[in-house]
């Protein structure tokens, strides 16, 4: 077996990324640039945590229980979505 249908195989096998995941990514770019404006070493600690906990997720094995997070967020923002998805109705 080649390292490339090694990799392959191991990757296929992970959770990947999701709408949770994304949002996590972007928070994290958003602390992590507002950290270096007051040199907030906290906020780079918080960015830094929130990065390796989304590389986490996406990498992880249990996609039982990553999915259901995703659902547990998608859940709390539907809201925040449908409002979006009503204008634009309305605009058009």
């Amino acid at each position: 077996m080649s390292i490339r249908s090694r990799i392959r195989n191991w990757f296929g096998r992970r959770y990947g990324d999701d709408e949770l995941g994304l949002f996590l990514y972007i928070m994290c770019f958003v602390l992590l640039g507002a950290s270096f404006f007051p040199h907030c070493r906290f906020l780079m600690f918080i960015a830094g945590s929130g990065f390796i906990y989304t590389v986490f997720r996406t990498l992880s094995s249990n996609i039982e229980k990553r999915s259901r997070e995703n659902e547990r967020f998608l859940r709390i923002f539907r809201p925040f979505r449908r409002k979006k998805k009503k204008k634009e109705e309305k605009d058009s």
